[in-house]
């Protein structure tokens, strides 16, 4: 499996690692970005947590041209943006 964060250091996308009130949770979070199985079932990797919509969608276009070919979601809660 890729480091997907590792990768995205490396290629200048800067996640955001803790959740809007700082506690580290992934779930606090009001939009996610994350890398899904090929059935779409399950997530594989959180890869950004973001408040702001429009950073949301840039965060995602960036993930999806960056991995290209993995499963990525938009999510707002259970429902994918």
């Amino acid at each position: 499996m890729r480091d997907f964060h590792q990768e995205a250091a490396d290629g200048g996308l800067f996640l955001l690692q803790e959740g809007a009130n700082g506690d580290g949770d992934a779930n606090a979070f009001h939009l996610r970005v994350d890398t899904w199985t090929p059935d779409g079932e399950s997530v594989v990797e959180h890869v950004a947590g973001v408040e702001d919509y429009e950073l949301a969608v840039a965060t995602f276009r960036a993930a999806s041209e960056r991995w290209s070919g993995t499963p990525i979601k938009l999510r707002q809660g259970a429902r994918v943006q």
